[in-house]
Protein backbone atom coordinates (compact mmCIF):
# COMPACT_ATOMS: atom_id res chain seq x y z
CA UNK A 1 0.00 0.00 0.00
CA UNK A 2 1.44 3.55 -1.34
CA UNK A 3 2.00 5.62 1.73
CA UNK A 4 2.08 9.48 0.46
CA UNK A 5 5.14 11.47 2.22
CA UNK A 6 5.21 14.66 0.04
CA UNK A 7 2.99 17.57 0.57
CA UNK A 8 3.46 18.59 -3.28
CA UNK A 9 2.59 15.29 -4.04
CA UNK A 10 -0.95 16.03 -1.99
CA UNK A 11 -1.47 18.65 -3.66
CA UNK A 12 -1.31 16.80 -7.10
CA UNK A 13 -3.99 14.60 -6.16
CA UNK A 14 -6.48 17.10 -4.77
CA UNK A 15 -6.00 18.70 -7.98
CA UNK A 16 -6.19 15.47 -10.06
CA UNK A 17 -10.06 15.16 -8.43
CA UNK A 18 -12.76 16.53 -10.32
CA UNK A 19 -14.99 19.34 -9.36
CA UNK A 20 -17.83 17.27 -7.64
CA UNK A 21 -14.97 14.82 -5.89
CA UNK A 22 -13.35 17.87 -4.73
CA UNK A 23 -16.53 19.23 -3.27
CA UNK A 24 -16.82 15.95 -1.48
CA UNK A 25 -13.95 16.15 -0.25
CA UNK A 26 -14.09 19.32 1.37
CA UNK A 27 -17.56 18.54 2.76
CA UNK A 28 -15.38 15.63 4.55
CA UNK A 29 -12.88 17.09 6.30
CA UNK A 30 -15.17 20.12 7.52
CA UNK A 31 -17.14 17.13 9.50
CA UNK A 32 -14.22 15.89 10.53
CA UNK A 33 -12.96 18.92 12.12
CA UNK A 34 -15.51 19.13 14.86
CA UNK A 35 -15.71 22.73 14.01
CA UNK A 36 -19.25 22.71 13.10
CA UNK A 37 -22.74 20.84 14.41
CA UNK A 38 -23.96 20.97 11.29
CA UNK A 39 -22.83 20.40 7.71
CA UNK A 40 -24.64 19.89 4.63
CA UNK A 41 -24.40 20.37 0.96
CA UNK A 42 -26.40 23.89 -0.04
CA UNK A 43 -28.65 24.62 -3.14
CA UNK A 44 -27.51 26.67 -5.57
CA UNK A 45 -30.84 28.73 -6.06
CA UNK A 46 -30.96 29.40 -2.37
CA UNK A 47 -27.58 30.42 -0.93
CA UNK A 48 -26.06 32.48 -4.33
CA UNK A 49 -24.13 29.16 -5.63
CA UNK A 50 -22.39 28.93 -1.81
CA UNK A 51 -21.54 25.15 -1.68
CA UNK A 52 -21.46 24.47 1.59
CA UNK A 53 -23.43 25.62 4.69
CA UNK A 54 -22.15 24.93 8.25
CA UNK A 55 -23.45 25.86 11.36
CA UNK A 56 -20.80 26.33 13.92
CA UNK A 57 -20.83 24.53 17.63
CA UNK A 58 -21.48 26.40 21.09
CA UNK A 59 -18.73 29.02 20.71
CA UNK A 60 -17.30 31.47 23.29
CA UNK A 61 -18.50 34.41 21.65
CA UNK A 62 -21.97 33.06 20.31
CA UNK A 63 -22.92 30.56 22.37
CA UNK A 64 -26.86 30.86 21.66
CA UNK A 65 -26.65 31.56 18.68
CA UNK A 66 -24.18 29.72 16.43
CA UNK A 67 -22.57 31.63 13.29
CA UNK A 68 -24.16 30.08 9.97
CA UNK A 69 -20.90 29.56 7.52
CA UNK A 70 -21.59 30.37 3.62
CA UNK A 71 -18.46 27.85 2.30
CA UNK A 72 -17.44 28.57 -1.69
CA UNK A 73 -15.00 25.73 -2.70
CA UNK A 74 -13.06 26.71 -5.21
CA UNK A 75 -10.19 24.68 -7.73
CA UNK A 76 -8.71 26.96 -9.66
CA UNK A 77 -4.98 27.81 -9.44
CA UNK A 78 -5.87 31.95 -8.66
CA UNK A 79 -8.60 33.77 -7.09
CA UNK A 80 -8.67 37.37 -7.64
CA UNK A 81 -10.60 40.56 -6.13
CA UNK A 82 -13.82 38.87 -8.45
CA UNK A 83 -14.72 35.98 -6.26
CA UNK A 84 -14.58 38.17 -3.27
CA UNK A 85 -15.98 41.11 -4.10
CA UNK A 86 -19.26 38.47 -5.34
CA UNK A 87 -19.19 36.81 -1.72
CA UNK A 88 -18.98 40.03 0.12
CA UNK A 89 -22.27 41.93 -2.08
CA UNK A 90 -24.00 38.63 -1.07
CA UNK A 91 -23.41 39.37 2.30
CA UNK A 92 -24.10 42.57 2.79
CA UNK A 93 -27.91 41.83 1.57
CA UNK A 94 -28.42 39.20 3.48
CA UNK A 95 -31.12 39.64 6.61
CA UNK A 96 -29.51 37.61 8.60
CA UNK A 97 -26.53 38.95 11.39
CA UNK A 98 -24.76 35.60 12.01
CA UNK A 99 -23.74 34.82 8.92
CA UNK A 100 -20.25 34.79 7.63
CA UNK A 101 -18.80 33.42 4.26
CA UNK A 102 -16.05 31.36 3.77
CA UNK A 103 -13.44 29.96 1.23
CA UNK A 104 -11.58 27.03 0.14
CA UNK A 105 -9.11 26.29 -1.99
CA UNK A 106 -5.82 25.00 -3.27
CA UNK A 107 -5.20 27.80 -4.91
CA UNK A 108 -3.67 31.15 -4.30
CA UNK A 109 -5.41 34.34 -3.50
CA UNK A 110 -3.93 37.68 -5.37
CA UNK A 111 -2.51 40.15 -2.93
CA UNK A 112 -5.57 42.22 -3.37
CA UNK A 113 -7.82 39.96 -3.20
CA UNK A 114 -5.92 38.38 0.60
CA UNK A 115 -6.33 41.94 1.31
CA UNK A 116 -10.04 42.64 0.73
CA UNK A 117 -10.63 38.99 2.33
CA UNK A 118 -8.83 39.86 5.51
CA UNK A 119 -10.94 43.23 5.51
CA UNK A 120 -14.15 41.92 4.96
CA UNK A 121 -13.91 38.74 7.53
CA UNK A 122 -14.13 36.32 4.53
CA UNK A 123 -12.15 32.97 5.92
CA UNK A 124 -10.43 31.35 3.64
CA UNK A 125 -9.08 27.53 4.24
CA UNK A 126 -6.15 27.37 2.04
CA UNK A 127 -3.89 24.49 0.81
CA UNK A 128 -2.21 23.90 4.06
CA UNK A 129 -5.43 24.36 5.98
CA UNK A 130 -6.70 21.17 4.06
CA UNK A 131 -3.55 19.59 4.49
CA UNK A 132 -4.25 20.10 8.10
CA UNK A 133 -7.79 18.78 8.50
CA UNK A 134 -7.37 15.41 6.40
CA UNK A 135 -7.65 12.18 8.55
CA UNK A 136 -6.02 9.12 7.19
CA UNK A 137 -9.74 7.67 6.76
CA UNK A 138 -10.32 10.46 4.07
CA UNK A 139 -6.99 10.38 2.77
CA UNK A 140 -7.76 6.81 1.92
CA UNK A 141 -11.50 7.29 1.10
CA UNK A 142 -10.23 9.57 -1.98
CA UNK A 143 -6.41 8.12 -2.76
CA UNK A 144 -6.14 5.11 -1.05
CA UNK A 145 -3.39 4.07 0.77
CA UNK A 146 -1.62 6.09 3.64
CA UNK A 147 -0.07 9.00 4.38
CA UNK A 148 2.67 11.34 6.48
CA UNK A 149 3.68 14.11 6.05
CA UNK A 150 7.37 14.48 7.46
CA UNK A 151 7.17 18.28 6.71
CA UNK A 152 4.00 19.17 8.64
CA UNK A 153 4.15 21.92 11.10
CA UNK A 154 3.49 20.71 14.66
CA UNK A 155 0.12 22.02 15.83
CA UNK A 156 2.17 23.06 18.99
CA UNK A 157 4.17 26.04 16.90
CA UNK A 158 0.81 26.78 15.22
CA UNK A 159 -0.87 27.72 18.31
CA UNK A 160 2.71 29.79 19.49
CA UNK A 161 2.39 31.38 15.79
CA UNK A 162 -1.33 32.48 17.12
CA UNK A 163 -0.55 33.82 20.06
CA UNK A 164 2.34 36.06 19.32
CA UNK A 165 -0.18 37.72 16.48
CA UNK A 166 -3.02 38.34 18.69
CA UNK A 167 -2.70 41.73 20.51
CA UNK A 168 -3.38 42.62 23.74
CA UNK A 169 -6.31 44.27 24.52
CA UNK A 170 -9.86 44.64 24.11
CA UNK A 171 -9.62 44.95 20.40
CA UNK A 172 -8.83 41.38 19.99
CA UNK A 173 -10.41 39.46 23.22
CA UNK A 174 -12.52 37.27 20.98
CA UNK A 175 -9.59 35.78 19.09
CA UNK A 176 -7.70 35.63 22.72
CA UNK A 177 -10.29 33.87 24.59
CA UNK A 178 -10.84 31.43 21.57
CA UNK A 179 -7.28 30.94 20.98
CA UNK A 180 -7.09 29.61 25.35
CA UNK A 181 -10.15 27.66 24.73
CA UNK A 182 -8.37 25.19 21.73
CA UNK A 183 -4.84 25.61 23.27
CA UNK A 184 -6.50 24.34 26.97
CA UNK A 185 -8.88 21.69 24.57
CA UNK A 186 -5.24 20.01 22.58
CA UNK A 187 -3.20 20.51 26.13
CA UNK A 188 -5.60 18.66 28.21
CA UNK A 189 -8.21 17.06 26.14
CA UNK A 190 -9.62 14.28 26.54
CA UNK A 191 -8.33 13.71 30.48
CA UNK A 192 -10.46 17.32 30.27
CA UNK A 193 -13.90 17.25 28.85
CA UNK A 194 -14.42 19.59 25.83
CA UNK A 195 -15.59 22.89 27.43
CA UNK A 196 -18.76 24.46 27.95
CA UNK A 197 -18.62 28.19 27.47
CA UNK A 198 -20.17 31.52 28.75
CA UNK A 199 -22.18 30.08 31.73
CA UNK A 200 -23.65 31.82 34.66
CA UNK A 201 -24.29 30.67 37.96
CA UNK A 202 -27.82 30.50 39.34
CA UNK A 203 -28.10 34.38 39.97
CA UNK A 204 -27.06 34.94 36.33
CA UNK A 205 -23.97 37.68 37.49
CA UNK A 206 -21.06 35.46 37.27
CA UNK A 207 -19.78 34.51 33.78
CA UNK A 208 -16.83 32.31 33.34
CA UNK A 209 -15.24 32.22 29.84
CA UNK A 210 -14.63 28.26 30.08
CA UNK A 211 -15.74 24.99 32.40
CA UNK A 212 -14.41 21.73 31.76
CA UNK A 213 -15.73 18.86 33.28
CA UNK A 214 -12.34 17.12 35.47
CA UNK A 215 -13.35 13.02 35.05
CA UNK A 216 -9.79 11.78 35.37
CA UNK A 217 -9.07 8.66 37.59
CA UNK A 218 -5.76 8.99 37.93
CA UNK A 219 -2.66 11.70 37.50
CA UNK A 220 -2.80 15.39 37.69
CA UNK A 221 -5.88 15.88 37.61
CA UNK A 222 -7.30 13.50 39.69
CA UNK A 223 -5.39 15.11 42.28
CA UNK A 224 -6.96 18.58 41.59
CA UNK A 225 -10.01 16.96 41.67
CA UNK A 226 -9.45 15.04 45.37
CA UNK A 227 -7.11 17.66 46.52
CA UNK A 228 -9.05 21.39 45.78
CA UNK A 229 -13.11 19.96 44.87
CA UNK A 230 -12.27 20.10 41.24
CA UNK A 231 -14.82 18.30 39.93
CA UNK A 232 -15.15 21.44 37.04
CA UNK A 233 -11.99 23.54 35.98
CA UNK A 234 -13.26 27.02 35.92
CA UNK A 235 -10.87 29.00 33.19
CA UNK A 236 -11.31 32.45 32.90
CA UNK A 237 -8.95 33.87 29.97
CA UNK A 238 -8.18 38.09 29.59
CA UNK A 239 -6.11 39.68 27.18
CA UNK A 240 -5.17 42.54 29.35
CA UNK A 241 -2.48 45.10 27.79
CA UNK A 242 -1.45 45.46 31.49
CA UNK A 243 -0.81 43.29 34.62
CA UNK A 244 -4.46 41.62 36.32
CA UNK A 245 -6.02 43.78 39.31
CA UNK A 246 -7.38 42.05 42.16
CA UNK A 247 -10.87 42.20 40.72
CA UNK A 248 -10.79 39.59 38.12
CA UNK A 249 -9.70 37.19 40.81
CA UNK A 250 -12.32 38.09 42.99
CA UNK A 251 -14.91 37.57 40.01
CA UNK A 252 -13.56 34.17 39.74
CA UNK A 253 -13.83 33.26 43.16
CA UNK A 254 -17.21 34.30 43.36
CA UNK A 255 -18.30 31.58 41.02
CA UNK A 256 -16.36 29.27 42.99
CA UNK A 257 -18.37 26.93 45.03
CA UNK A 258 -18.04 23.47 46.67
CA UNK A 259 -21.51 22.27 45.55
CA UNK A 260 -21.54 24.04 42.04
CA UNK A 261 -18.39 23.69 40.07
CA UNK A 262 -15.94 23.60 42.55
CA UNK A 263 -12.98 25.02 44.51
CA UNK A 264 -10.81 25.26 41.29
CA UNK A 265 -9.99 28.06 38.75
CA UNK A 266 -7.55 28.91 36.16
CA UNK A 267 -6.76 32.93 34.72
CA UNK A 268 -4.69 33.35 31.96
CA UNK A 269 -4.00 37.47 31.40
CA UNK A 270 -1.02 38.37 28.97
CA UNK A 271 0.58 40.26 30.85
CA UNK A 272 0.57 38.16 34.55
CA UNK A 273 -0.76 39.42 37.59
CA UNK A 274 -0.13 42.69 40.00
CA UNK A 275 0.62 42.22 43.50
CA UNK A 276 -2.93 43.28 44.57
CA UNK A 277 -4.12 40.31 42.68
CA UNK A 278 -0.99 37.64 44.34
CA UNK A 279 -2.28 38.84 47.53
CA UNK A 280 -6.10 37.91 46.75
CA UNK A 281 -5.24 35.00 45.23
CA UNK A 282 -3.17 34.30 48.76
CA UNK A 283 -6.39 35.28 50.34
CA UNK A 284 -8.65 33.32 48.67
CA UNK A 285 -6.87 30.08 49.33
CA UNK A 286 -6.52 31.06 52.97
CA UNK A 287 -9.35 31.98 53.34
CA UNK A 288 -12.04 30.15 51.30
CA UNK A 289 -10.09 27.16 50.41
CA UNK A 290 -10.37 28.32 46.52
CA UNK A 291 -7.12 27.88 44.07
CA UNK A 292 -6.62 30.19 41.83
CA UNK A 293 -4.10 29.97 39.25
CA UNK A 294 -2.67 32.94 36.80
CA UNK A 295 -1.10 32.44 33.61
CA UNK A 296 0.41 34.60 31.78
CA UNK A 297 1.84 34.08 28.14
CA UNK A 298 5.87 32.46 28.91
CA UNK A 299 3.68 30.34 31.03
CA UNK A 300 1.62 29.39 27.76
CA UNK A 301 4.30 29.20 25.70
CA UNK A 302 5.94 27.06 28.12
CA UNK A 303 3.14 24.49 28.85
CA UNK A 304 3.06 24.15 24.55
CA UNK A 305 6.34 23.45 24.45
CA UNK A 306 6.77 20.70 26.90
CA UNK A 307 5.58 17.15 26.75
CA UNK A 308 3.60 17.76 29.75
CA UNK A 309 1.61 21.26 30.27
CA UNK A 310 -0.12 19.84 33.53
CA UNK A 311 3.42 19.75 35.14
CA UNK A 312 3.74 23.55 35.13
CA UNK A 313 0.32 23.66 36.78
CA UNK A 314 1.81 21.49 39.21
CA UNK A 315 4.78 23.36 40.12
CA UNK A 316 2.59 26.60 39.73
CA UNK A 317 0.39 25.20 43.38
CA UNK A 318 3.63 23.65 44.76
CA UNK A 319 5.76 27.24 44.48
CA UNK A 320 2.44 29.17 45.88
CA UNK A 321 2.11 26.59 48.45
CA UNK A 322 5.58 26.85 50.07
CA UNK A 323 5.82 30.32 50.35
CA UNK A 324 3.21 30.79 52.27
Amino acid sequence: MKILTSIHEFRLLLESLSTRDFEKFVYDILISSGEFQKTEFSSTNIDQGVDIIAIEKETITSPKFPTKWLIEIKKTKLIGTDVISQLIYWHSNLPENNVKFGIVTIGQLTTQAKEIAENNNVRIWGFNEIAGLTTPEIYEKYFGGNFEFKNEIPKENLYLSQLSNIIPGKTEWSKYQKFISDTFEFMFCPTLETPRYEHPDREQDNRRDMIFENSATEGFWKTIKDTYEGHYVVVDAKNYSNELSKKPIIEVAHYLKPYGCGMFAIITSRKGMSKAARNAVREQWIGNNKMIIVLDDNDIIEMLQIKSPEELLRKKIADFRMEL
